[in-house]
């Protein structure tokens, strides 16, 4: 068919092994973006977490003091606030996989059918799911360390004999 056509007329012919790997090549060239902009998304979002976490142990100052007076020992403040990072960070992954698989599909039965005409078959990578939702635990009880021992050093707040 080529040398009917001659090749002066920019024309090309694939087999269907060649057509394939060049659109796993796409995929997988896509895929590694996409890994790459999570990873920013995770430090983001621990530096967030980090942020939160420090105001919120600023703004509470005088009630970790006073906890401190009446007895509380600097371990379980220091626990108590990163138990506090954790659970923001489970319920933020939960939040996390529920709209991101929710998006995913949109886009995977909606608009790569649109755009390509292919149907993909929706697979719920149920593992990777849990792994999210337990890394953002993990990431946001890392990141609530710092603020966590600050708050754990909070002085004891003596009365005032007035």
């Amino acid at each position: 068919m080529l040398a009917r056509l001659g090749s002066s007329a920019g024309y090309y012919a694939l087999t269907s092994r060649e057509f394939v790997d060049a659109v796993r090549s796409t995929l997988a060239r896509f895929f590694q973006t996409a890994w790459a902009l999570v990873v920013i998304g995770a430090l983001v979002g621990v530096i967030g977490m980090m942020n939160a976490q420090m105001s919120t142990v600023l703004d509470r100052r005088l009630e970790i003091a006073t906890l401190r007076a009446v007895g509380v020992s600097r371990r379980d403040v220091l626990c108590t606030v990163a138990l506090e990072s954790g659970a923001l960070g489970l319920l933020g992954g939960l939040c996390g996989v529920a709209i991101g698989g929710m998006l995913g599909a949109q886009a995977l039965v909606v608009v790569v059918l649109r755009l390509t005409g292919w149907r993909i078959p929706l697979e719920w990578p149920v593992a990777a799911f849990a792994a999210g939702i337990v890394l953002a635990a993990l990431l946001s009880t890392v990141a609530g360390a710092v603020p966590s021992r600050l708050a754990g050093r909070a002085a004891i707040v003596r009365p005032s004999l007035d």
